[in-house]
């Protein structure tokens, strides 16, 4: 009977996702180092044209901005929805249904100001 350890190297004995991972580690090792090399190469045509330099950062700004609007916009859809939600609640339930909600907010939006301020 032939032994598998004579048969198969030792390099190959590990499990087949340790080897996978290792692959994987230099699959994206090598991506990182392309993406900086190209990351070089753009810094240095827009270095050599300003003025093209100029309107890519005011094309990123109006972008942001209006990421922005549409992050305020959602925000109110949602606050709407939720007065929405609540005027279709019965009368008798919606008092306790708003305060409940309202403690909710208060504790998640003093989390959030915490965090941001």
């Amino acid at each position: 009977m032939v032994d598998l350890n004579e048969m198969v190297p030792s390099m190959l004995q590990g499990s087949l996702t340790d080897f996978i991972k290792g692959e994987e580690l230099l699959t994206n090792a090598a991506q990182s180092l392309l993406e900086d090399e190209m990351k070089k190469h753009i810094r240095r045509v827009l270095d050599e044209n300003p003025e093209i330099k100029r309107e890519l950062k005011k094309a990123m700004e109006d972008y942001l901005e209006a990421r922005m609007k549409q992050l305020a916009a959602q925000v109110k859809i949602m606050g709407l929805t939720a007065k929405l939600g609540v005027l279709m609640i019965p009368d008798h339930v919606r008092k306790e249904f708003s305060e409940e909600m309202l403690s909710l907010f208060e504790k998640d939006l003093a989390t959030i100001l915490e965090k941001a301020l």
